[in-house]
């Protein structure tokens, strides 16, 4: 083991150490005599004032309810902005903005939509006329959208549950002359922000994630009702095989994230998948971080098989 290797280790074992008396009197001596609602707001405040860098202060605060309501605890984390990388706090105009820093599955996912849009006789730079992001965060992908992938759009709209998110991103924005608006909500009222509007593209990047099968199912649902030309989705692919086996949803144990049959989700709700790439465990270096499940559908019923392909 080299010189570098052995400094990384040992201050990850300091660090460690330093940890463990905080991880054992939080959930020995706080977590069994304080209501979670109290918990809820120690950890708002701890927040505001920058402590929570220290993510794992927020896991062991909230271990009963990450254990008992996965979908109510990434809610939260999401709504307040806080959390550790898996959650808002990284959420930060400096950390996401710039064609640099986008994610690569990000990038295959508009591959993709361009390639089944042409396949359709549509010019995705000069026919895309509106997009909506569901799950928007500070709008970096939908800027990415109308500066490099569909620049003819003159409606760019998003939403998200993260309300410091959203706000920021607008200032931001609003200071680069973009036509894209955010608006705070949650998935659960996706039917009403959307209004009577279709859209030529629906995106929707690692949201359902966070969403236990009901929730996700109708939020899938309340899209394609939404979607004119195509819904463009990315979740979690299972490590294990391809999703399309899956019977039922499950959660992962590393991050509490759920892992869903998103192409049953779609036929349930009146649509069909014109495009899917599973990403196998052969293929997961590829990626920083989730390896991704894509899934492109349509409003309505078609009884041909979908393009696509599953990589091992």
């Amino acid at each position: 083991m080299g010189f570098e290797a052995m400094r990384l280790l040992a201050k990850r074992s300091i660090k460690t150490a330093l940890q463990m008396p905080a991880r054992s009197l939080i959930s020995g001596a706080v977590v069994p005599v304080m209501p979670l609602a109290m918990r809820k707001r120690m950890v708002l405040k701890l927040g505001s004032r920058g402590f929570l860098a220290r993510s794992f202060l927020v896991a062991e605060l909230l271990a009963d309810l990450a254990r008992t309501d996965p979908a109510e605890y990434h809610r939260f984390l999401w709504e307040n902005h806080v959390g550790g990388p898996a959650h808002a706090k990284t959420y930060e105009v400096s950390h996401r903005f710039g064609d640099e820093k986008l994610r690569t599955s990000r990038r295959e996912l508009f591959q993709f939509l361009c390639s089944q849009l042409g396949r359709r006789g549509m010019d995705p730079q000069k026919e895309v006329k509106s997009v909506f992001d569901v799950g928007c965060s500070l709008g970096y992908v939908l800027r990415f959208v109308e500066t490099d992938v569909f620049p003819a759009a003159t409606c760019l709209r998003g939403m998200d549950v993260d309300r410091y998110a959203v706000e920021t991103g607008n200032t931001y924005l609003r200071q680069a002359a973009s036509k894209i608006e955010l608006v705070a909500g949650d998935v659960s009222e996706l039917d009403q922000i959307m209004g009577e509007r279709t859209y030529d593209v629906v995106l929707c990047c690692g949201v359902l994630m966070y969403l236990d099968e009901d929730a996700a199912a109708r939020a899938v649902k309340a899209m394609l009702d939404h979607t004119r030309g195509l819904l463009g989705l990315i979740n979690l692919a299972d490590p294990r095989a391809d999703n399309a086996q899956l019977t039922c949803s499950y959660v992962r144990s590393e991050d509490l994230g759920f892992v869903h049959n998103v192409g049953l989700m779609v036929r349930q709700a009146g649509g069909h998948v014109v495009f899917r790439k599973w990403t196998g465990p052969g293929e997961a270096a590829r990626y920083t971080r989730n390896p991704p499940l894509f899934t492109l559908a349509r409003p309505g019923t078609d009884p041909r098989e979908p393009q696509g392909f599953v990589l091992h």
